[in-house]
């Protein structure tokens, strides 16, 4: 059910329409987009940085990590990125991903270069391999390619395919979705994702009162479901919208969805607190949803598609030179000084966000602090002091821990509820085992490690020892609470240690930059 968890979690929206003239460069790239893919968002770079903002902002001449403070990592040069993945429920962390950008040519040995990688030989092309960014190439000439999750020989055969296509492979919908002018655009497919089991138990766990017949219509509307489609502007604030696209009007569930939605958001631990404040209404078969969002909300919604960050190093592809009187040393401080800075925002997004403070939605806290460090492990570490390397490698494997003890709580967690029990007895003396709740009919059922059992009679007894579990897992989370607190003073610890050697090293302090 994550997946859905992440549709509702881009449900934060209002946007003005922007001029239609993104198609031109858009096009290409989508037809190169495989087919497999599920999710596409598609960036305006260009436009976004000829709005008033971008300009007063000099977005254009920020650095990769700092663009839009960090919430979409691309180069500024770049006029359109178009970033693809295979989202899957319960598989969002390391999912396939394929990025596609315009450049005016590529030059393996300047890639290579940038990012310590190594040229190959792939479907008779010359291709990069990146320690942290994967596959690099061409599928056709003014075309550059990323990804680092699909395998060699998947690659080299989307390399063929992808060198002439006439039309998109993704399929009608997906494109035109994708194609939607704003400056920001993210859409998914979700036709045939759902299970109608997992929803009824989704929708069951929020707690959010509703008839049987309700429950059964609202799983049947999901169930069915098309897509959605979320659009952002930059303007004096990030606007937004999003469009969940049913087969059936929604106007009779706008109560019942006003309600559940923030509380999926809530159980997921992928809460953003704009959804709030957010304006929830229906137009037809869509869902809309709309509202500003803030760029660490941003930030997150675009990190679930890996972004590339700058691979090229500029819009022809070259390699870009430093001034004459600069020496080796100072382009290492510079660089060290933004990597420094880059790493130390994520650490510090993650930090805030509240997943990271989350105390019961462990498996999807975990994604999280998997994404994040994912993200500081993808910087290109070009003409990046050691030291500082060494301390974001590091910082990534503690959020990596981070995550690996949330998913374990988590397992020991779920231990705890095979052990619940509810006891129903009625004049037919009918007995069930497991937590006791009411299937999508009204019927009476357990679930757990229990067996379904319908009620015949009337209830005349309960009893069960749900509270005890509930008290015990508490004290179980609450025992582990401090481990991880342990671990972000060792995060504030490092950065200090490291801040204080760079400064002996270059006589600058690295947290003036920001």
């Amino acid at each position: 059910m994550n997946i859905l968890r992440v549709l509702i979690l881009v449900c934060l929206c209002s946007v003005p329409r922007v001029p239609s003239a993104f198609a031109d460069d858009l096009q290409p790239l989508l037809n190169r987009v495989p087919g497999y893919m599920n999710t596409v968002a598609v960036i305006h770079v260009d436009a976004i940085n000829s709005t008033p903002r971008g300009k007063s902002e000099k977005l254009r001449e920020s650095h990769e990590a700092d663009y839009m403070s960090g919430s979409i990592a691309l180069p500024p040069w770049a006029k359109v990125a178009v970033l693809s993945a295979h989202l899957q429920p319960g598989r969002l962390s390391g999912a396939p991903t394929l990025t596609l950008m315009p450049v005016g040519d590529f030059f393996p040995e300047t890639v290579a270069k940038r990012e310590n990688g190594t040229i190959q030989k792939i479907a008779d092309r010359r291709v990069v391999l990146s320690p942290s960014h994967g596959y690099i190439g061409q599928p056709a000439r003014g075309i550059l390619a990323v990804s680092d999750s699909v395998s060699r020989q998947d690659f080299s055969r989307w390399l063929v395919n992808a060198t002439e296509p006439d039309k998109p492979a993704i399929g009608d919908w997906l494109a035109k979705a994708a194609a939607t002018p704003a400056h920001i655009v993210f859409a998914v497919d979700v036709s045939d994702m759902f299970n109608p089991a997992g929803l009824r138990m989704e929708f069951e766990q929020t707690k959010v009162e509703m008839t049987p017949d309700t429950m059964k219509d609202l799983v049947q509307m999901f169930e069915t479901m098309q897509g959605l489609i979320f659009t952002a502007n930059v303007n004096e604030t990030l606007d937004t919208e999003t469009r969940l696209k049913f087969r059936f009007p929604v106007a009779r569930f706008l109560p019942t969805l006003k309600l559940l939605l923030p509380k999926i958001m809530d159980e997921s631990g992928l809460a953003i607190h704009e959804i709030r404040t957010a304006t929830v209404t229906a137009d037809g078969n869509d869902l809309v949803i709309t509202g500003p969002i803030g760029r660490e909300s941003l930030g997150r919604v675009l990190s679930l598609v890996r972004s590339p960050g700058d691979v090229a190093g500029s819009a022809d592809g070259k390699e870009v030179s430093t001034s004459a009187n600069s020496t080796k040393e100072i382009a290492s401080r510079t660089a060290s000084m933004r990597y420094y800075a880059s790493v130390n925002k994520l650490i510090d997004d993650l930090r805030r966000a509240p997943a990271a403070k989350t105390d019961i939605y462990y498996e999807n806290s975990a994604l999280w602090y998997d994404t994040f460090a994912d993200r500081i492990s993808r910087l290109s570490i070009q003409n990046i002091d050691p030291e500082v390397v060494r301390y974001a490698s590091s910082s990534a494997e503690k959020l990596r821990s981070m995550a690996g003890t949330l998913r374990g709580l988590k397992s020991q967690l779920n231990a705890f509820d095979s052990y619940a029990t509810t006891v129903t007895t009625t004049n037919t003396q009918v007995v069930g085992t497991g937590l006791y709740g009411l299937d999508w009919w009204g019927n009476p059922y357990t679930y757990g490690r229990g067996q379904f059992g319908v009620v015949t009679g009337n209830p005349t007894g309960f009893d069960s020892n749900v509270a005890a579990v509930r008290t015990r897992q508490a004290e179980l989370a609450a025992g582990l609470a401090p481990e991880r607190e342990k671990t972000w003073a060792v995060l504030r610890s490092d950065r200090q240690s490291l801040r204080v050697k760079m400064q002996q090293k270059y006589m600058t302090d690295f947290d003036a930059v920001k």
